[in-house]
């Protein structure tokens, strides 16, 4: 009898302690519903594919002042609970006057609204975990976070597909899409709630646990809409962007140019792809939301396979290979519906090839982490990850603004290929970094190959902390 409540007196404490971590599922839940609603919505306007890339672009533009805005005033403050709620609850009430919006002005206006309130959530959240938690507990705690905001995302997805296959039966089209919003703003409202009861208390800010900025980069689990960290000001303040570009070397440089080549391609490749199919292909909305379900879920389950993999064989070998993949995939997308006869064979056909993009995704994420860590010296690590979540985050901006403008004057096959020649292009650069090259004259004997035999070596004690840090 003992042993049975020990055993529940574990898991109440376990719940306890990470039960906040619920309260980003419940905010991702209603951001990876509106993920795929909000382009539906501007094409119900009556807008334009580059309507939607404007959308993102702007949303995007929006995101990185957010984010230097709600980072800079944690820190002074010294405070992160009261940045997730207000975030949350921001979220909530912007996805609920959207349901009322009939202009894409006011759409644009709205969404660059969510985006700064979600920036003021998204900013704090591995620093939660990071004050919160001992450095042993740093990768198990990131991955279990990451892991129900993925999910969270995906369910978001789950309910806007179960609501535009389901509710079409009773209501028009445009009172569900509206009321579909409502419901995706409930659930941020009540992350908000959620967020006052279990967020723990203030913790004391401590600086030297930045160290490790690796860390923070690990959120990037969802493609469709990034986690841009607090040093986004690398980017954007010259003086210190010049001073740590000097210290990048030239082959961390040209490894930073290929993220941007290759990030630019992935969104030059996402964002007309609702409209695609939509407009052209002529599927519902439940069939859209299918498929970016098939592409979230396999990114968010095959997370933790490409840390291992990547760990075991090494990055060089990793990267290139899932590289190689998205330059045949993302043209290969139209394929299926041109060639293929019958309904549901197009459709899983077009959702395997959903899932093999989206398995990329972690694959890629992963192996690129560890090469700008091992390509950085220790003491500028969060400097250099600020300039390479800065360089996702501009890319992103870019690739929206080509891939919308583009699908609409050149067609979305035109488009699709050109998302492989930035990732052709990007891939070309990497190939010729040399991985061995050193990250400084303080550490000019440690390589990639080294990081990861110290990498190997230091797993088996849990008490020391991981070379990715």
């Amino acid at each position: 009898m003992d042993k049975e409540n020990s055993i529940f007196k574990l898991l109440e404490e376990k719940f306890s302690s990470d039960r906040w971590y619920y309260s980003y599922s419940l905010a991702n839940l209603a951001a990876g519903g509106v993920s795929i609603l909000i382009p539906l919505y501007v094409l119900h306007l009556g807008g334009e594919v580059s309507d939607i890339g404007l959308l993102t672009a702007a949303g995007n533009l929006v995101g990185i002042a957010a984010s230097l805005t709600w980072g800079a005033l944690s820190d002074r403050w010294n405070r992160r609970k009261l940045f997730v709620v207000i975030g949350f609850l921001g979220v909530g009430l912007s996805f609920i006057l959207m349901s009322i919006v009939e202009t894409f002005s006011l759409l644009l206006l709205l969404n660059s609204t969510y985006i700064l309130f979600w920036m003021s959530a998204a900013s704090v959240a591995t620093i939660l975990i990071i004050e919160k938690e001992s450095r042993g507990d740093w990768d198990h705690k990131i991955a279990s976070f990451n892991f129900s905001s993925g999910l969270g995302w995906t369910l978001g997805l789950a309910i806007g597909f179960a609501w535009a296959s389901l509710s079409g039966m009773v209501l028009a089209e445009e009172l569900a899409l509206r009321s579909l919003f409502v419901i995706l703003g409930i659930s941020g409202l009540v992350g908000g709630v959620c967020a006052v009861r279990w967020i723990p208390g203030e913790v004391k800010f401590d600086r030297s646990k930045f160290r490790g900025r690796l860390v923070e980069a690990g959120d990037l689990i969802t493609e469709r809409f990034r986690y841009l960290p607090i040093h986004l000001y690398y980017l954007l303040n010259p003086t210190k962007l010049l001073n740590t570009a000097d210290k990048l070397g030239p082959e961390l440089s040209a490894f930073l140019v290929a993220v941007g080549l290759t990030f630019s391609g992935f969104s030059i490749f996402f964002i007309p792809l609702p409209a695609y199919f939509k407009s052209v292909i002529g599927v519902g909305d439940g069939t859209i939301y299918i498929l970016f379900i098939a592409n979230a879920l396999s990114g968010t389950l095959f997370y933790r396979p490409a840390a291992k993999l990547t760990k075991k064989v090494g990055p060089r070998k990793v990267l290139p290979v899932s590289l190689v993949l998205r330059i045949v995939l993302f043209p290969l997308i139209v394929v299926p519906f041109a060639a293929i006869d019958g309904s549901f064979l197009q459709l899983l056909a077009t959702a395997g090839i959903f899932v093999a993009i989206g398995t990329t995704w972690a694959f890629i994420n992963v192996s690129n982490l560890v090469i700008v860590s091992n390509l950085t010296e220790g003491r500028i690590k969060g400097q250099i990850f600020g300039i390479y979540n800065s360089i996702n985050g501009a890319s992103l901006v870019i690739g929206s603004l080509i891939g919308g403008y583009l699908a609409k004057f050149s067609g979305y096959l035109a488009t699709f290929l050109l998302a492989s020649l930035f990732i052709a292009l990007g891939l070309s650069i990497i190939r010729g970094v040399n991985y061995t090259a050193p990250r400084c004259g303080a550490c000019r004997k440690t390589n990639l190959t080294t990081d990861f035999v110290l990498l190997q070596k230091k797993t088996q004690h849990s008490n020391e902390e991981s070379c990715l840090d």
